[in-house]
């Protein structure tokens, strides 16, 4: 039996108002000296992390808030365009965007239309059936995105951010008292790119797994090259045979997989919620253990990888060079030569917050972890090293004080924040933790700089009683 989607959503809003006290919006309304308007928080990125995030807010009462993302509706993140996964690879049970609301799960989501037997069949989240719930979600709680706009730069003006952006093709800019940098790995400087493997390469013959439009065409019927461990390496070696590649060969540098998924070592609720708080050498200490260790594919991935016809792994095999032969790719490898009609990195993302458009002005006074700690000799961890040094509410700081005040209200919710904030962002697993965190911190901020109208309000009432 199902209740309908109806039914649902008007118990989600009988929760809500069951849950709203206190009712009252606290943010007094602000507006730039010649009458521009102010958003109170700008979210940049309407995946599951800025939908969530915009719904928190509304939680804490936090109003004029405003979710832009560059894709039109639908395609937000990842989940309709570079992933390639059947499959989210985190458990189906894990709590998302829905703020532990029972009746916003994507499990009574699911339920609601498919029953609850359906449910215990599933065994992890199809991927576009989770896109699917993201727009109900949005939907149902009336979050408000403006799609088709691309954030260009972030730059202080008197008190607020400046954002330019474009959209449809016209530049214009927002003004906000707090920015929230929600775009996931995309945020994190782009993807990871071996320049000396590619600068041999025209681009018709490469792409990273990143890259939403890979064209089958350019290799349907001919073999496809793809290199790197990790799940989406394996996702687009199965994408590509199952898009017409005869063969699809797939290069490991290691001699062998990992057979464990470290990271269930830390997922627990007392690290997630607590790793902040941290001295930077114990925090430096996890990160970079974290970051040492591999991670193996999803057993399931790997199963289906080595089940697919036509799929060859090759363990030990780093790619030593790359150049283009006629309309083919070469690559050498320590036990040889191999041709390929394509080439697909999946050799992950930057992690560096120096390479972000939107930051690129301004990057040289983003406090790194280089600028703020010095690990003992042997612990060293490049990886680290450049990440974003972040305030306790997911701020960014700046290395030389002063230059560049407003990024104390600029919130940076994406994965190169792990060495400060632990996997408490982007992924599902840690995300119920970090995100009160983030809340608290915009709040904390509007408040403290609103104290004295609080006030002015209060003593106003206070004068008119009899």
């Amino acid at each position: 039996m199902t209740i309908g989607l109806p039914e649902l959503e008007r118990r989600i809003a009988q929760d809500l108002r069951r849950i709203a006290h206190p009712h009252r919006l606290w943010v007094p309304p602000t507006t730039a000296a010649d009458g521009r308007p102010v958003r109170n928080v700008l979210v940049i990125g309407a995946g599951h992390s800025g939908l969530g995030i915009a719904f928190a807010l509304g939680r804490a009462r936090i109003d004029n808030v405003l979710v832009v993302d560059a894709r039109p509706a639908g395609a937000e993140g990842p989940w309709r365009t570079y992933a390639r996964m059947d499959t989210l690879r985190t458990a189906k049970d894990l709590i998302g965007p829905d703020g532990d609301l029972p009746n916003l799960t994507f499990q009574a989501w699911f339920e609601a239309q498919h029953g609850e037997d359906a449910w215990a069949a599933v065994t992890l989240i199809p991927r576009e059936m989770w896109a699917d719930y993201l727009l109900w979600f949005r939907r149902t709680l009336d979050v408000p995105v403006e799609n088709g706009v691309r954030v260009l730069s972030l730059s202080g003006e008197g008190p607020y951010v400046r954002a330019e952006i474009e959209r449809d093709g016209t530049r214009d800019h927002i003004l906000a008292r707090e920015v929230v940098i929600a775009t996931g790995f995309d945020g994190s400087g782009g993807a990871q790119i071996p320049e000396a493997l590619v600068a041999n390469l025209p681009r018709t013959l490469w792409a990273h797994t990143s890259e939403e439009a890979i064209d089958p065409a350019r290799f349907r019927g001919r073999r496809v090259g793809v290199l790197g461990a990790g799940a989406s390496a394996f996702d687009n070696a199965i994408w590509a045979l199952a898009n017409g590649a005869s063969e699809a060969h797939l290069f490991v540098r290691r001699p062998s997989l990992p057979a464990i998924n470290f990271m269930r070592g830390v997922e627990y609720a007392g690290f997630f919620r607590h790793f902040p708080e941290l001295d930077d050498a114990r925090r430096w200490r996890f990160m970079r253990l974290m970051f040492s260790l591999s991670t193996p594919p999803p057993p399931a991935t790997l199963e289906k990888a080595r089940a697919t016809p036509g799929f060859r792994m090759h363990l030990g095999r780093p790619w030593l060079s790359a150049r283009a032969i006629g309309n083919e790719a070469e690559v050498e490898t320590p036990r040889g030569r191999h041709r390929f009609a394509f080439l697909i990195f999946g050799t992950g993302y930057a992690m560096d917050v120096r390479r972000q458009p939107e930051l690129a002005a301004c990057a040289d006074n983003i406090a790194l972890w280089r600028d703020r700690y010095a690990p003992p000799a042997g612990e060293e961890s490049e990886t680290l090293a450049r990440q974003p040094y972040l305030g306790p509410g997911f701020e960014l700081l700046e290395k030389t004080p002063g230059r560049t005040p407003w990024f104390a209200h600029v919130r940076y919710w994406a994965i190169a924040s792990w060495g400060s904030m632990g996997p408490a962002a982007v992924g599902l697993n840690g995300y119920k933790y970090g995100l009160p965190r983030l809340i608290d911190g915009i709040g904390r901020s509007l408040f403290l700089a609103d104290a004295d109208a609080h006030y002015d309000a209060y003593l106003a009432t206070a004068r008119s009683v009899p």
